[in-house]
C-alpha cells in the first residue's frame, strides 16, 4: 500500500535487535504514568494487558 497507492519508498530496516519487544516497553514506560496506574492494578488488573500488568508489577516501578 505505502508503496503502490501513496508512492513511498519502503525499505527494510535492521535495528540491531531480534526482538523489539523490550524496547517498545521501554517507550510505553517511560511514557505512562505509573504511579496513578499502581493503585488500579488490585482492582482491574484483570482487565488489563497481561504486558500492562507484568510492567506495573515490577519492582522499581514507581508507587504513589
Amino acid at each position: 500500500m505505502f508503496e503502490k497507492q501513496l508512492g513511498c519508498a519502503v525499505e527494510e530496516a535492521h535495528p540491531g535487535w531480534d526482538d523489539p519487544f523490550e524496547a517498545f516497553w521501554a517507550v510505553v514506560v517511560g511514557d505512562t504514568d505509573l504511579a496513578d496506574m499502581r493503585p488500579l492494578l488490585d482492582t482491574y488488573g484483570g482487565e488489563m494487558s497481561p504486558n500492562v500488568v507484568d510492567i506495573l508489577s515490577r519492582n522499581g516501578a514507581p508507587r504513589s
